[in-house]
């Protein structure tokens, strides 16, 4: 008699049966203890109405969660020629469906059956330290939410950011060191950078001392929340009580000046959202504004500095394209780049185009199916958890030509390869969810290259590639050595 579950010694179901439950222990998810879907989480169940093929199953598990962290494209597209595009996957005692292509990413962004949700997905992984930003509501709340942030990301809001942002990357760059120095980690600067323009833009604050605390106390909360820590006790000396004490750092110090940016005229992102588009229009209430202001610098701050990382690697090994990108910002003039010198830069934009497909800042992302949906023949069931793999996408051959190179142009009107597919170009995701931020995102980069450019070349060593970590958030593992030569003249 057939008990429901594959033939294979006790000894696997033990041991998955005790890794599922210590894994939930860990990750704080036993309030909602379930047996169906413990059965669920590890494949076993024989289920006729839920074809989806699991890609490994037993003690497997880790092997395969390890091999996919260390190179999740290609593990993708092998998986799609082993299975086909749409399995399951383990991930530390939880389970998602993984969806691949363009036609699974417009199932999931467009979202037209209303069978996909983000805030119970998302609250699993970051809901302890970023709990309450954009990406983790849904539904009219996310609507209204949505509505009264547009005001921050207007035209003229924009140039104002961009105005102080050339304030920072230009004293950042004053200190590159250049001619016969050490490898210098571009990754490790950038992402200073980019720190000290979260502070100063959106934020508002100038005090060198105060930017430098309230910068170890976000990075403390980003490592915190990666998914390598699986620890929710807040022990002191562990990354949790690190982040726990990060996050009430930030608390506070918004909190505290709420008042004070809701009466000013001030125009950096804090006092625009304090204030709302008029005095007397919804806005949000103190909580609200925390949980939005620390949400948002961490989803600026991470996709500018892994896009302008990328960029820069590849102008460093492609030194024919880095110098016309060159001679576009000298076409400009001597003088100072303006907001809207910006949009005249075409190569340095297809560049940035490129950098984003080749390392989109959310390589896969998640949502919790809410109801069941079908995807190429297959049932995905309420309840579970959803990843589509931009990363995956934009490498595909029926998509992009010879993808795996570095190829700007393709982004150009001529060519347009991003066009071939609605989503197939998704590197800040699509539908309601789509990045608010992403404009943003795209003056930072462009501005901090031009300004870079300007003033250096940039080298790697010849057949040298980028390792790339992809524990959390996909991050150069060696800082991205790189050696800078002032430009002459």
């Amino acid at each position: 008699m057939s008990s429901g579950f594959d033939d294979q010694p006790l000894a696997f179901l033990t041991y998955d049966v005790y890794y599922w439950l210590v894994t939930q222990i860990l990750t704080e998810n036993t309030r909602g203890f379930d047996l169906g879907r413990l059965l669920n989480a590890f494949g076993r169940s024989k289920d006729p109405k839920e074809p989806v093929p699991l890609a490994h199953n037993g003690m497997h598990a880790l092997i395969e969660l390890r091999k996919f962290l260390r190179d999740p494209k290609s593990y993708l597209f092998t998986k799609e020629a082993e299975i086909g595009p749409i399995f399951k996957m383990n991930f530390l005692g939880s389970q998602s469906v993984i969806l691949l292509g363009p036609d699974a990413n417009e199932l999931v962004f467009v979202n037209r059956e209303q069978a996909f949700m983000n805030q119970p997905a998302w609250e699993e992984q970051i809901g302890r330290y970023f709990r309450g930003g954009l990406l983790l509501r849904d539904g009219a709340e996310h609507r209204a939410h949505r509505l009264m942030m547009n005001f921050a990301f207007t035209d003229a809001a924009l140039r104002s950011y961009v105005e102080d942002m050339q304030r920072v990357i230009k004293r950042r760059l004053d200190r590159f060191p250049t001619g016969d120095h050490p490898p210098f980690l571009l990754y490790n600067e950038i992402k200073q950078m980019t720190l000290e323009v979260a502070s100063e833009v959106f934020l508002g604050e100038r005090d060198v001392a105060l930017v430098r605390k309230l910068n170890k106390a976000f990075l403390d909360i980003v490592q915190a929340s990666g998914p390598g820590n699986i620890n929710p006790f807040a022990i002191p000396g562990t990354l949790t009580h690190r982040g726990d004490v990060g996050r009430q750092l930030l608390e506070d110090y918004i909190d505290a000046r709420i008042e004070k940016k809701r009466d000013s005229d001030d125009r950096d992102f804090f006092a625009l959202l304090a204030r709302g588009e008029t005095r007397k229009a919804d806005r949000f209430n103190n909580e609200e504004l925390v949980d939005h202001l620390i949400f948002l610098m961490m989803a600026a701050h991470d996709t500018s500095t892994m896009t302008a990382s990328t960029l820069f690697y590849y102008l460093a090994k492609n030194l024919a394209y880095q110098e016309k990108c060159r001679d576009e910002v000298f076409a400009l003039g001597n003088g100072p780049i303006e907001y809207d010198d910006l949009d005249k830069l075409p190569l340095i934009e297809y560049g940035m185009q490129e950098a984003l497909r080749l390392m989109p800042p959310l390589p896969y992302t998640t949502r919790r199916a809410v109801k069941d949906v079908e995807f190429e023949g297959k049932r995905i069931r309420a309840g579970e958890n959803v990843m589509i793999a931009p990363l995956h996408t934009h490498f595909m051959p029926s998509l992009w030509t010879d993808p795996e190179r570095f190829d700007p142009l393709r982004f150009s009107p001529e060519r347009a390869e991003h066009k071939r597919h609605r989503f197939g170009y998704v590197p800040f995701g699509g539908g309601v969810h789509k990045c608010i931020g992403m404009r943003f995102a795209e003056l930072e980069v462009r501005t901090l290259v031009a300004h870079a450019l300007q003033r250096y070349r940039f080298y790697v060593p010849e057949g040298y590639e980028l390792p790339l970590n992809f524990t959390s958030l996909p991050i150069p593992a060696d800082g991205l050595p790189i050696r800078i030569e002032r430009v002459k003249g």
